[in-house]
């Protein structure tokens, strides 16, 4: 396990939680809004949307375990490599929370730049979902109708 003081190599993964409501039954499994950054309420995504370094958990499941029980059955994990976020011109920096470790954003998606100019992001936003619909470790558990 590494710490979250050690450099973000590009062959490490990164976990997103992602929403029941982001995972869909039609075409693709993933919404490209499991990627868009939150702009209203308590936690607005004012630095980056919010990932987890991988290799700084014992488990994945690790990044719920701050979520109630409930919460965490309405939510999937999906991995991005740092090396895929580069192709498409996104950067990963660390950014610290007490409560699990690896914590990282991705600044250049952040709830400013969205509500300035969504158009611009929607794009990256759809090349990230495609990269992590073949990238699903964890489906929500009531989640119905899912491709597996």
């Amino acid at each position: 396990m590494k710490l979250e003081t050690e450099p973000i190599s590009d062959d490490e993964w990164l976990l997103r939680r992602v929403h029941i409501q982001m995972f869909r039954t039609d075409v693709t499994p993933l919404s490209p809004n499991a990627f868009r950054p939150v702009t209203k309420g308590t936690h607005v995504d004012n630095a980056g949307i919010s990932l987890f370094r991988e290799a700084c958990q014992q488990n994945s499941e690790d990044i719920l375990r701050l979520m109630s029980p409930e919460r965490q059955a309405d939510n999937g994990i999906v991995r991005l490599r740092v090396s895929d976020l580069k192709k498409i011109k996104l950067s990963v920096v660390a950014d610290p929370i007490s409560d699990i470790p690896g914590h990282v954003v991705i600044p250049e998606l952040n709830a400013q730049v969205y509500e300035n100019d969504k158009k611009s992001l929607l794009p990256v936003m759809a090349q990230l979902a495609e990269i992590g619909n073949d990238n699903i470790l964890r489906w929500p558990p009531n989640q119905r109708n899912c491709h597996i």
